[in-house]
């Protein structure tokens, strides 16, 4: 840590006597906060599944255990698609 100061006095020394190293050090990283500011990051409207590991491994297994039969596991089980006021 001794040497750390004596080497960014320096440092603060050559970016002072050198406008394009000061330009270069503090116009570059504003750039970057406008440029990356703009890019929209709000995430709306993507699917989602969430699943646990102790379904996947009973799925697995019954799927093993069935699949002489030809159909998923769950196919049969599964409730039919009503729609509203139909």
């Amino acid at each position: 840590m001794r040497g750390f100061l004596p080497v960014l006095k320096k440092e603060a020394v050559q970016m002072i006597r050198d406008r394009g190293t000061l330009q270069f050090a503090l116009l570059i990283p504003a750039f970057q906060l406008v440029l990356f500011g703009l890019i929209d990051t709000n995430v709306k409207h993507v699917r989602t599944v969430v699943s646990t590991s102790s379904r996947m491994r009973r799925r697995e297994r019954r799927s093993r255990s069935s699949s002489s039969r030809g159909a998923p596991p769950w196919a049969s089980r599964s409730r039919p698609i009503t729609l509203a006021g139909a």
